[in-house]
Protein backbone atom coordinates (compact mmCIF):
# COMPACT_ATOMS: atom_id res chain seq x y z
CA UNK A 1 0.00 0.00 0.00
CA UNK A 2 2.38 2.41 0.86
CA UNK A 3 4.84 1.37 -2.37
CA UNK A 4 1.41 2.18 -4.71
CA UNK A 5 1.18 5.97 -2.80
CA UNK A 6 4.94 6.68 -3.01
CA UNK A 7 4.46 5.49 -6.57
CA UNK A 8 1.45 7.58 -7.02
CA UNK A 9 3.32 10.55 -5.48
CA UNK A 10 6.06 10.29 -7.69
CA UNK A 11 3.87 10.31 -10.88
CA UNK A 12 2.23 13.07 -9.67
CA UNK A 13 5.29 15.37 -9.11
CA UNK A 14 6.19 13.70 -12.69
CA UNK A 15 3.13 14.84 -14.26
CA UNK A 16 3.39 18.31 -12.49
CA UNK A 17 7.03 19.00 -13.96
CA UNK A 18 5.96 18.30 -17.71
CA UNK A 19 3.30 20.89 -17.42
CA UNK A 20 5.74 23.35 -15.51
CA UNK A 21 8.35 22.96 -18.05
CA UNK A 22 5.88 22.81 -20.92
CA UNK A 23 4.10 26.31 -19.72
CA UNK A 24 7.51 28.05 -18.76
CA UNK A 25 8.95 26.99 -22.31
CA UNK A 26 6.01 27.28 -24.68
CA UNK A 27 5.91 31.44 -23.13
CA UNK A 28 6.11 33.92 -25.85
CA UNK A 29 9.92 35.78 -25.59
CA UNK A 30 10.52 38.60 -25.25
CA UNK A 31 13.89 41.02 -25.32
CA UNK A 32 13.98 44.63 -23.42
CA UNK A 33 16.83 46.26 -25.56
CA UNK A 34 18.58 48.78 -23.12
CA UNK A 35 21.38 51.20 -24.04
CA UNK A 36 24.82 50.29 -22.57
CA UNK A 37 23.93 52.17 -19.26
CA UNK A 38 26.23 51.54 -15.77
CA UNK A 39 25.07 48.11 -13.93
CA UNK A 40 23.73 50.32 -10.86
CA UNK A 41 21.65 52.24 -13.18
CA UNK A 42 19.89 49.66 -14.84
CA UNK A 43 19.41 47.90 -11.13
CA UNK A 44 17.46 51.12 -10.32
CA UNK A 45 15.05 51.19 -13.31
CA UNK A 46 11.59 49.57 -13.38
CA UNK A 47 12.36 47.23 -15.58
CA UNK A 48 9.43 44.49 -17.38
CA UNK A 49 9.12 41.51 -15.74
CA UNK A 50 8.34 37.99 -17.10
CA UNK A 51 4.68 37.08 -16.80
CA UNK A 52 2.74 33.14 -16.91
CA UNK A 53 2.41 33.92 -20.91
CA UNK A 54 5.73 35.32 -21.10
CA UNK A 55 9.42 35.61 -20.20
CA UNK A 56 11.63 38.63 -20.77
CA UNK A 57 15.46 39.20 -21.79
CA UNK A 58 16.74 42.38 -20.75
CA UNK A 59 19.98 42.94 -23.28
CA UNK A 60 22.21 45.94 -23.40
CA UNK A 61 22.15 46.97 -27.06
CA UNK A 62 25.52 46.01 -27.79
CA UNK A 63 25.03 42.26 -26.46
CA UNK A 64 21.88 42.41 -28.66
CA UNK A 65 22.31 39.16 -31.13
CA UNK A 66 19.86 40.35 -34.00
CA UNK A 67 19.69 36.13 -35.09
CA UNK A 68 18.08 34.90 -31.84
CA UNK A 69 14.87 34.46 -32.61
CA UNK A 70 11.96 36.45 -30.41
CA UNK A 71 8.48 36.78 -30.33
CA UNK A 72 8.71 40.55 -29.54
CA UNK A 73 11.66 43.15 -29.29
CA UNK A 74 11.09 46.09 -27.28
CA UNK A 75 13.84 48.68 -27.97
CA UNK A 76 14.54 50.76 -25.63
CA UNK A 77 17.75 51.90 -27.64
CA UNK A 78 19.58 53.67 -30.47
CA UNK A 79 19.82 50.75 -32.08
CA UNK A 80 18.47 50.35 -35.36
CA UNK A 81 16.75 46.90 -34.97
CA UNK A 82 14.99 45.65 -38.35
CA UNK A 83 12.27 43.62 -37.42
CA UNK A 84 8.25 43.19 -37.55
CA UNK A 85 7.70 42.26 -34.00
CA UNK A 86 9.55 45.33 -32.74
CA UNK A 87 8.45 47.89 -30.45
CA UNK A 88 10.52 51.30 -30.38
CA UNK A 89 9.89 52.75 -27.53
CA UNK A 90 9.47 56.45 -26.39
CA UNK A 91 8.40 57.82 -23.29
CA UNK A 92 4.96 58.79 -23.18
CA UNK A 93 4.22 61.20 -20.46
CA UNK A 94 0.39 61.34 -20.19
CA UNK A 95 0.10 57.40 -20.15
CA UNK A 96 2.89 57.19 -17.36
CA UNK A 97 2.19 60.04 -15.36
CA UNK A 98 -1.46 59.04 -14.89
CA UNK A 99 -1.53 57.38 -11.71
CA UNK A 100 0.00 60.49 -10.46
CA UNK A 101 -3.26 62.35 -10.37
CA UNK A 102 -5.07 60.04 -7.19
CA UNK A 103 -1.79 60.57 -5.56
CA UNK A 104 -1.17 64.46 -5.61
CA UNK A 105 -5.41 65.25 -6.21
CA UNK A 106 -5.47 66.92 -2.60
CA UNK A 107 -1.61 68.28 -2.64
CA UNK A 108 -0.07 71.64 -4.25
CA UNK A 109 1.86 70.70 -7.34
CA UNK A 110 4.75 72.61 -9.37
CA UNK A 111 5.91 71.59 -12.92
CA UNK A 112 9.02 72.24 -13.50
CA UNK A 113 8.70 72.12 -17.58
CA UNK A 114 10.60 73.59 -20.73
CA UNK A 115 8.12 75.61 -23.10
CA UNK A 116 10.27 74.89 -25.77
CA UNK A 117 9.34 71.05 -25.42
CA UNK A 118 6.76 70.07 -27.16
CA UNK A 119 6.05 67.23 -25.04
CA UNK A 120 6.73 68.62 -21.86
CA UNK A 121 4.11 70.96 -22.32
CA UNK A 122 1.77 68.43 -23.54
CA UNK A 123 2.57 67.10 -19.88
CA UNK A 124 1.69 70.46 -18.16
CA UNK A 125 -1.92 70.61 -19.83
CA UNK A 126 -2.58 67.18 -18.61
CA UNK A 127 -1.53 68.12 -15.49
CA UNK A 128 -3.56 71.45 -15.24
CA UNK A 129 -6.49 70.21 -16.40
CA UNK A 130 -7.02 67.28 -13.80
CA UNK A 131 -4.73 68.53 -10.56
CA UNK A 132 -6.85 70.94 -8.88
CA UNK A 133 -3.72 72.66 -7.05
CA UNK A 134 -1.38 72.47 -10.05
CA UNK A 135 0.67 75.40 -11.48
CA UNK A 136 3.94 75.63 -13.60
CA UNK A 137 6.54 77.19 -13.81
CA UNK A 138 8.50 77.25 -16.73
CA UNK A 139 11.70 77.78 -18.23
CA UNK A 140 13.71 78.05 -21.66
CA UNK A 141 16.17 75.44 -22.06
CA UNK A 142 17.84 74.78 -18.53
CA UNK A 143 17.74 76.72 -15.22
CA UNK A 144 21.56 76.64 -13.83
CA UNK A 145 23.33 77.62 -10.68
CA UNK A 146 23.33 81.72 -11.95
CA UNK A 147 19.27 81.77 -12.02
CA UNK A 148 18.68 79.20 -9.84
CA UNK A 149 17.59 81.89 -7.30
CA UNK A 150 14.87 83.33 -8.74
CA UNK A 151 13.41 79.99 -9.55
CA UNK A 152 13.47 79.00 -6.33
CA UNK A 153 11.39 81.69 -4.49
CA UNK A 154 8.53 80.37 -6.82
CA UNK A 155 8.28 77.11 -4.65
CA UNK A 156 6.58 77.06 -1.57
CA UNK A 157 7.84 74.74 1.44
CA UNK A 158 5.20 72.23 1.05
CA UNK A 159 4.62 72.09 -3.15
CA UNK A 160 5.53 68.27 -4.63
CA UNK A 161 7.76 69.11 -7.43
CA UNK A 162 7.63 67.89 -10.40
CA UNK A 163 10.56 67.75 -12.56
CA UNK A 164 10.06 67.17 -16.34
CA UNK A 165 13.51 66.69 -16.99
CA UNK A 166 15.89 66.46 -14.06
CA UNK A 167 18.99 67.04 -16.71
CA UNK A 168 17.69 70.26 -17.44
CA UNK A 169 16.92 71.72 -13.40
CA UNK A 170 19.33 69.74 -11.24
CA UNK A 171 20.96 73.48 -9.88
CA UNK A 172 17.15 74.16 -9.13
CA UNK A 173 15.94 70.66 -7.80
CA UNK A 174 18.90 69.87 -5.44
CA UNK A 175 19.00 73.19 -3.98
CA UNK A 176 15.39 72.88 -2.16
CA UNK A 177 14.07 70.12 -0.14
CA UNK A 178 10.81 69.73 -1.12
CA UNK A 179 9.71 66.04 -2.19
CA UNK A 180 9.58 65.23 -5.89
CA UNK A 181 8.39 63.45 -8.21
CA UNK A 182 10.73 62.10 -11.35
CA UNK A 183 10.96 59.94 -14.17
CA UNK A 184 11.84 56.18 -14.37
CA UNK A 185 15.39 57.60 -15.88
CA UNK A 186 15.50 60.52 -13.82
CA UNK A 187 15.19 59.15 -10.51
CA UNK A 188 18.02 56.17 -11.08
CA UNK A 189 20.31 59.22 -11.28
CA UNK A 190 18.97 61.62 -8.66
CA UNK A 191 21.15 61.00 -5.04
CA UNK A 192 18.38 62.07 -2.50
CA UNK A 193 15.95 58.90 -3.13
CA UNK A 194 14.23 59.68 0.64
CA UNK A 195 12.63 62.33 -1.50
CA UNK A 196 11.18 60.90 -4.41
CA UNK A 197 7.71 60.41 -3.49
CA UNK A 198 6.50 58.98 -6.88
CA UNK A 199 8.28 57.58 -10.43
CA UNK A 200 6.42 57.96 -13.70
CA UNK A 201 6.83 54.51 -15.44
CA UNK A 202 5.45 52.56 -17.89
CA UNK A 203 3.04 49.72 -17.55
CA UNK A 204 5.46 47.42 -18.88
CA UNK A 205 3.12 44.27 -18.60
CA UNK A 206 0.28 46.38 -20.48
CA UNK A 207 2.51 47.29 -23.11
CA UNK A 208 3.84 43.72 -23.77
CA UNK A 209 0.52 42.18 -23.38
CA UNK A 210 -1.12 44.22 -25.99
CA UNK A 211 1.43 43.80 -28.60
CA UNK A 212 1.84 40.31 -28.10
CA UNK A 213 -2.34 40.01 -28.04
CA UNK A 214 -2.03 41.03 -32.29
Amino acid sequence: MKKKFLLLLFLLLFLSLIIISFILFSRDRVAFVLPDLPDEMIFLMPLPEGGFSYSVEIIRESDFDSKKEYDLIINHSDLAIENENVISYSFDYITSYSPLIDKLKDMSAVLLYDEENEMEKELCTFLESNLPLFRAISYKGAINERNAGEFRSLIDEGDVVIAASIYDCYALVESIENAIVLDYLDSCVFQNKDRIIFTACPDWNALISSALSF
